[in-house]
């Protein structure tokens, strides 16, 4: 696929995002009946205002560096990319991502569609970096949680629910690992797998779709994994930036840990740092559940946490997931929303017509 071939990816699934946040408001209304909701408020209003808005301050650099994270992959890969159109095509993603439910799997796809009108390639050469930065992103995630698991509870964990998460995780970082060496170091085999793949589509539902038997032909699906595996391998053409992707991805994950901390200490309860790495990054898979951002899921999963693993009241606990959804969900969905409309209603039109 062309540069040029791409549509607008910034229609929305209207239904869809409105079914999820009815599963999300049904999630939050049956939690009304096991929650005295007027505590819960009440802590956070006595909250201290400046923790807060570190916190707030903090989740939403995490988003920066993230997005310079990937910009480095793609300049490793030899793309032309700057910070403004990379934070920009980064941001309207997402947008995607939190406001979709699953959009965990979308917010990609819609980042490679918008960044290509700055890169010039061809949609795989552009899948290349994204899709490794969104590998390495989950699998440092699984690493530091690791890490902090380790640092919290040694080689032995309190209870049994925090020894299966951490073996969990241990299983989530070797399969990832093992599953990206396989992708790489067996990528003649991936070819053609996804050769014949591609054919039997093509003679299958290729029958009832001609847009689709025409993208599966087999000289294109040739042309695009060709693409994807050349530019993957240009990424290794500058360690130094590979080295820039890896440690920006890191910090963007310590600092979206931190703003738990700080949420915590603003309420005047202690939640460690190491504690914060173990439990954030795995409740942070639940993006894959059919709600947008996890919107419900978070709230649960990690309030439980806290209460067992940080020692909480339930109030307590509530209120400190309440302050920390509301700067590392709320405010991130109100900026990135801001940039996914100007792109709807000024910056899409202007990028077709500098084109």
């Amino acid at each position: 696929m062309t540069p040029a071939s791409r549509q607008s990816p910034l229609g929305l699934p209207r239904v869809r995002i409105a079914l999820g946040f009815a599963g999300a408001i049904a999630v939050f209304a049956t939690l009304a009946l096991a929650v005295d909701w007027a505590a819960i408020l009440r802590v956070v209003s006595r909250a201290e205002t400046l923790p807060v808005a570190i916190a707030a301050s903090v989740a939403l650099l995490a988003y920066l560096v993230w997005s310079e994270a990937l910009r480095a992959l793609f300049l490793a890969s030899g793309a032309d990319l700057s910070v403004r159109a990379c934070l920009g095509s980064y941001g309207a993603a997402t947008f995607v991502r939190l406001i979709v439910p699953v959009g965990q799997s979308l917010g990609p796809v819609v980042f490679v569609y918008l960044v290509g009108r700055h890169t010039d390639r061809s949609y795989s050469a552009d899948l290349a970096p994204t899709s490794i930065g969104e590998a390495t992103t989950h699998l440092l995630s699984a690493l530091l949680a690791i890490t902090g698991g380790l640092l919290v509870f040694g080689t032995s964990a309190p209870v049994q629910q925090v020894r299966v998460l951490q073996i969990g995780l241990v299983i989530v970082l070797a399969s990832g690992t093992f599953v990206a060496a396989l992708l790489w170091y067996r990528r003649a085999s991936i070819r053609e797998w996804i050769l014949g793949a591609a054919a039997l589509l093509r003679v299958t539902l290729g029958r009832v779709s001609e847009r689709l038997r025409r993208a599966l032909a087999p000289e294109r699906v040739d042309t695009s994994v060709t693409h994807y595996y050349e530019t993957a391998a240009d990424l290794a053409d500058d360690p130094r930036l590979l080295v820039r992707a890896v440690g920006l991805t890191t910090l963007g994950w310590v600092a979206t840990a931190s703003a738990l901390v700080l949420t915590a200490s603003a309420v005047g309860v202690s939640v460690s740092l190491p504690l914060a790495l173990f439990v954030v990054p795995p409740v942070g898979l639940l993006g894959f559940l059919p709600l947008p951002g996890a919107l419900g899921g978070v709230e649960v999963a990690l309030t439980a946490l806290l209460i067992h693993l940080g020692g909480l009241g339930l109030t307590t606990a509530a209120a400190v997931v309440l302050l920390y959804r509301l700067c590392t969900y709320w405010l991130p969905l109100v900026a990135s929303g801001l940039v996914f409309t100007w792109l709807w209603t000024v910056g899409w039109d202007r990028a077709k017509r500098a084109r």
